[in-house]
């Protein structure tokens, strides 16, 4: 191990240290780094479980990748990782690019590895800048509980960058995972995974309505069936083996197998019995009834309704009536109203007749009257 690793995780309490191992070092020593070290020549995979104070967790992180050696910030204990840090996996990224990353941002705490993948392990606030820069033509999820969703029909031959775009437009941030069932004529159902539910089940777009729901599993799926490891004194005791069949004692020695009722040619027969209790059923179910609803009503109702009709029928003939001698009176106003139109009208024609007899003569005597003053007067003698 690193000597700048087992620095930053050493013990300082008073209490014995707590380590939790999965294989168990036969030697001399029970040191768990001595353990680490014995193990690693052997080149095999050990998990241990340190508690550490919180104040060395950012240096331990930072260590993260040093020597082979990676860590996980958990819980106290130990059951969930740290939800304040996410890991940004870059499967393209070799193990030197990555630690170039660590040394030259200072948002990156450390490296995570999980089997052959690798990744950095950001603080959760800005974990969406950092996959911005590693994988940019990916979309960024947030954390929380990531459900799977069947959505589509998307047109035949869209890819995983195109369905997200029209996702992220349409309000919902998703990543698809794979195509599902084909829709003959319409285009392919697409898995994809969120955290968010989406605004709106349908999605309407210019190629037709997208479908959103949860994606059901398949329920059928085989499920591995773990078998427990224990002796057979072991299992018997617990009782998971196959219980022993037991057979009913009353099927082979039944005491009252030979019993027969006796016959009475008085007795019921069953039909009987049935016919008795439907007619009481029947007689009490009429008691409880309403007798108006018994009583044939038809003619009374079909009486009030003609009733009814005729009354409408009169109301009717009135209303009629009323608007016959509405149209009388309106027609009559109106032949009066044109009449004295007609008579005003003739009465204005003369008098502008009249004005203008009157106007054309007075213009008659102003001219013969200007035509006197400007003809020559005859020289009389003597002048």
């Amino acid at each position: 191990m690193d000597l700048n690793f087992r620095a930053g995780i050493y013990y300082t309490g008073s209490g014995p240290q707590k380590w939790d191992r999965t294989c168990h070092h036969v030697g001399e020593t029970f040191d768990p780094l001595g353990m680490l070290l014995s193990f690693i020549d052997l080149k095999l995979l050990i998990w241990l479980v340190v508690w550490n104070t919180a104040c060395l967790l950012d240096k331990v992180l930072a260590r993260s990748g040093t020597g082979g050696i990676y860590v996980e910030p958990r819980s106290a204990d130990g059951r969930s990782v740290l939800s304040n840090f996410m890991v940004i996996w870059a499967g393209k990224h070799t193990l030197k690019d990555l630690l170039h990353m660590r040394q030259t941002n200072p948002a990156v705490a450390g490296l995570a590895r999980v089997g052959e993948r690798r990744g950095l392990r950001v603080a959760a606030s800005q974990a969406q800048e950092i996959h911005q820069m590693v994988k940019p033509d990916t979309l960024f999820l947030p954390q929380g509980d990531r459900v799977q969703y069947l959505a589509g029909p998307f047109p035949f031959g869209t890819d995983r960058q195109g369905i997200s775009k029209a996702m992220r437009q349409a309000g919902w941030n998703c990543k698809p995972l794979q195509p599902s069932t084909p829709q003959p004529g319409r285009g392919v159902m697409w898995v994809v995974i969120a955290v968010e539910e989406p605004p709106q089940p349908i999605v309407w777009t210019t190629h037709g309505e997208i479908l959103i729901s949860k994606h059901k599993m398949d329920s059928q799926a085989k499920q591995d069936v773990i078998q427990p490891i224990a002796s057979a004194s072991t299992l018997a005791l617990c009782g998971s083996g196959p219980a022993p069949c037991k057979e009913d004692p009353w099927s082979k020695g039944d005491p009252w197998g030979g019993y027969k009722p006796a016959s009475s040619a008085n007795a019921p027969t069953a039909s009987a019995s049935m016919r008795q209790m439907e007619d009481r059923i029947q007689n009490a179910v009429l008691s409880t009834l309403n007798t108006n609803m018994v009583q044939d009503d038809i003619p009374d109702r079909i009486q009030v309704l003609e009733g009814q009709m005729k009354q409408l029928c009169q109301k009717q003939g009135m209303m009629e009536h009323q608007f016959s001698e509405f149209t009388g009176q309106q027609s009559q106003q109106v032949a009066s109203l044109q009449q004295q139109l007609n008579a005003q009208g003739q009465q204005l024609h003369g008098q502008i007749e009249s004005q203008n007899q009157s106007i054309q003569a007075m213009f008659e005597n102003q001219l013969a009257h200007i035509r006197g003053l400007l003809t020559k007067r005859p020289r009389e003698d003597g002048e």
